[in-house]
């Protein structure tokens, strides 16, 4: 439909000039991902679209015509074209019905929502997205990408071919980067560009060509150059977009000083299964002498046949300091490892299959190679296991001895039980335990055990029982009474084919013991701004004879409070005595927020505690009352930037500090962080008067800008040299990183710097050291990706939740 009426003025000037909006006038929306630094955006103008169009017809309006017989019409003035495929202006335009093509020249400019060209002149076709401008510039609206050619073609509505392009992410007025190439795809609908013959150029100068680049211009993942880190291991991840559940990066690591490798990381998604397999292999090695160094993973987990779910894990390296030298911040690797775990509900019972595997890696130190199978099923009211365990020396690395080898499971049976049912109103829970436990010596080692090792021969069948009973009477919401009783018994039948008199070492081949212990906790809480806890509770076990083997149980060595229970594992329950109590406070301020909180608890042993892993003590007849470290926390929040919190624990006789800590954290957004710790650890025998009031370890970092662009960011950690000089530290690690971020690219810079492993001095600063540099540029609209910055700062725990500038 042709008409004269005017229904739209656009101003005539270029595309990129006429569709860049300053900062101050954009809305709210338009300035979101946006950097408020930046000086504006690029929005696609809002055309009202005449009605006529929206049914599948060409509108043109125009000043005059002038046509000949065969509707060849040549339109003048000021030109608009309306579509389904968008709207073109010009100041001319040569339309020819028979064909539905038009040729403009003039001031053109071409519109869709998503992205516009202008140019001198253009042959556009009314049928489809189909035009060729000439002199042109163009925009992509939502990538903020723009630049010039000498001639682009639009196949369809967002896909676009040109030849002598420049373009860039940056601001119309700014030459901070460009890329020239001869040619340009660009197909939005897929989100990727693909240039050829490229040329990278900062400030107009040439720093880097390449023959061809493919890039991703939105979110989605698309084959193509991820963000490289340079430095002491350089990085140059190329990621591969193999399907929608598929991808696979491969990564040269090239380092300075370890050769480099060859890192490959397979991703895939289905319906049932996900995984990750990676694999490095050294292409050039450090030393050509040495074996080439390599490393496998695989995680995998999902659903197979009958709705059973998996989860498989597996990580093998070809030597313990793979991952310290090849990954930043990582610690050295002592084993290969192999899980897999099995998992299936039936109605209201969970059951699960776990394996395990693990074997020393060939230049590491341990000993064992170990085997374990786990069977365990559990709903709200029961729970039960079959466990069996295996060891066997690794004769590659291993120098173990007979007592090096631990009693193993072979196999045990467990089972806990939590009846529906109270017994006088208290629930119960009861526990079995039936199992063999053996060393699982060879026969070599059994035939060479000296007369003072033959007890390692032992082997033993233990089955266990226990009955707990517990109430909770609550007088209010917000106090309690919870008394606990329980007992137990266990039953041990030892064997010993070494000749090993099992009387004389254990009193019997039958071991019987029994056991039993209580306790109270009494705790309640006062006002609602200013609470006030008190808290008491009471732990009593007798003395009884305990003289089966210890097969899988261990005597604690500090005092702890608010416990029962002195041994681990289920061979010993040691008799016990004690009283412990804490008060805490805490006052809340604007609402729930926490604006300060103390606590202090003591405890104090009221009799002997005479049983031992290895017997019982003689009764002491100077025997004291036996008082605990006071232990003390306090945290302070004055608003919700600050959090200060510290710990202690003080000598009963309050002279010494055994240990305490301090941190502090300033968070004024969810990036922005500063952040202190100090820690003093428990007295050791190197500890001399002078060195009990001081800290042990510090560590402190920060992130924070310095300009509206700018960021800094700091990490250190300090360990106490006490050997030597009592008031003297030595650094562990020191990073020091910075960060540039503008509207057309982000820059990172860190030096991680680390004490060496074989550094003996005890001077602040370490003689030996080792240095790592990275630096890191992401051009905006072009690469992405984290690069090993990222990971190193996620490494070192001291705050770090993500990038400061995150901006489009």
């Amino acid at each position: 439909m042709l008409t004269s009426q005017v229904l739209l003025t656009v101003n005539a000037e270029p595309i990129t000039q006429t569709d860049w909006k300053a900062w101050q006038s954009l809305s709210d929306d338009e300035k979101a991902n946006v950097a408020p630094y930046c000086s504006g955006r690029f929005v696609a103008p809002v055309i009202e679209t005449p009605e006529i169009v929206k049914g599948g017809k060409t509108y043109i309006l125009f000043d005059q015509d002038n046509s000949d017989a065969e509707q060849n019409h040549h339109l003048t003035g000021d030109i608009k074209i309306y579509s389904e495929q968008g709207v073109a202006n010009s100041d001319q335009a040569y339309y020819s019905v028979a064909n539905q093509q038009s040729e403009l020249s003039g001031n053109v400019a071409i519109r869709t929502p998503d992205n516009g060209i202008s140019g001198s002149d253009a042959t556009l076709s009314l049928e489809d997205y189909y035009a060729i401008i000439n002199n042109a510039q163009f925009v992509l609206y939502q990538q903020n990408l723009h630049g010039e050619a000498n001639q682009i073609e639009r196949t369809q509505a967002d896909a676009f071919n040109a030849n002598g392009i420049t373009f860039t992410r940056c601001a119309p007025s700014s030459d901070a980067w460009n890329i020239k190439a001869s040619s340009l795809t660009i197909d939005s609908e897929e989100g990727l560009a693909t240039a050829w013959n490229a040329r990278f150029e900062v400030k107009n100068i040439p720093v880097l060509y390449t023959p061809y680049i493919s890039f991703p211009i939105d979110d989605r993942p698309r084959t193509g150059l991820l963000t490289p880190t340079l430095g002491s291991k350089t990085t140059l991840p190329y990621y591969i977009n193999l399907a929608p559940n598929y991808d696979d990066t491969i990564t040269p690591v090239i380092t300075s000083d370890n050769g480099s490798v060859l890192r490959n990381e397979f991703r895939f998604l289905t319906k049932q299964h996900s995984g990750t397999n990676q694999i490095d292999y050294q292409v050039i090695q450090a030393d050509s002498s040495d074996d080439r160094r390599w490393s496998i993973s695989h995680e995998q987990e999902g659903s197979i046949i009958g709705g059973i779910e998996y989860q498989f894990d597996s990580r093998w390296v070809s030597d313990i300091n793979f991952d310290p030298a090849y990954y930043s911040g990582s610690d050295s690797v002592d084993y290969q490892t192999l899980s897999l775990d099995l998992s299936k509900s039936v109605a209201s019972l969970n059951n699960k299959l776990a394996i395990d595997y693990s074997r020393p890696v060939d230049d590491s130190s341990e000993d064992f190679e170990t085997y374990s199978i786990q069977l365990s099923n559990s709903n709200s009211r029961f729970s039960s296991s079959l466990l069996f365990e295996e060891q066997e020396e690794y004769e590659p690395t291993s120098d173990a001895s007979a007592s090096d080898y631990d009693y193993l499971r072979a196999p045990e049976f467990a089972l806990s039980l939590t009846p529906n049912s109270t017994i006088l109103g208290f629930d119960q829970v009861e526990k079995f335990r039936l199992g063999y436990f053996s060393r699982g010596l060879s026969d070599s080692q059994l035939n060479s055990l000296a007369s003072n090792e033959l007890d390692y021969a032992t082997e033993a069948f233990r089955s266990y029982a226990s009955l707990s009973l517990s109430r909770d009477y609550l007088a209010s919401s917000k106090s309690y009474f919870k008394p606990k009783f329980e007992v137990f018994a266990s039953q041990y039948s030892l064997t010993n084919d070494q000749g090993l008199d099992l009387n004389s070492e254990y009193g019997a081949e039958q071991v019987s013991q029994y056991a039993g212990r209580a306790s109270l906790d009494i705790g309640t809480s006062y006002g609602d701004k200013h609470v006030v806890s008190p808290r008491l509770y009471y732990a009593y076990a007798p003395l009884t004879d305990q003289d089966g083997p210890i097969l899988d149980s261990e005597e604690a060595t500090s005092f702890a409070l608010f416990t029962a229970s002195r041994f681990s594992g289920y061979d010993r329950v040691g008799d016990m005595n004690r009283l412990a109590t804490s008060l805490a406070y805490r006052y809340q301020a604007n609402g729930n927020a926490e604006f300060f909180s103390a606590s202090m608890s003591k405890g104090i042993q009221l009799s002997q505690e005479r049983l031992t892993e290895t017997g019982v003590d003689s009764i002491d007849e100077d025997w004291q009352p036996v008082w605990s470290d006071w232990f003390a926390t306090l945290g302070y929040q004055p608003n919700s930037q600050w959090t200060f919190s510290a710990d202690a624990a003080l000598e009963h006789d309050a002279e010494t500090f055994s240990s305490y800590g301090l941190t502090a954290h300033y968070k004024p957004t969810d990036k922005v962080f500063g952040y202190f710790e100090a820690e003093r650890e428990e007295d050791d025998d190197e500890d001399s008067d002078d060195y009990g009031t001081t800290f042990d370890y510090l560590k402190a970092g920060a992130y924070f800008p310095v300009r509206y662009n700018v960021a800094l960011i700091g990490y250190a950690s300090f360990e106490k040299e006490a050997q030597e000089s009592p008031n003297a530290y030595q650094f562990n690690d020191i990073l020091y990183g910075l960060e540039y971020d503008n509207c057309c690219w982000n820059v990172r810079l860190a030096a991680l710097e680390s004490a060496a492993d074989d550094d003996d001095s005890d001077s602040f600063y370490p003689e030996e050291t080792e240095w790592e540099f990275y630096f890191e540029l992401t051009l905006k609209g072009i690469n992405s990706g984290s690069g090993n910055i990222e990971s190193i700062l996620n490494s070192l725990d001291f705050g770090y939740a993500g990038r400061l500038f995150n901006y489009q």
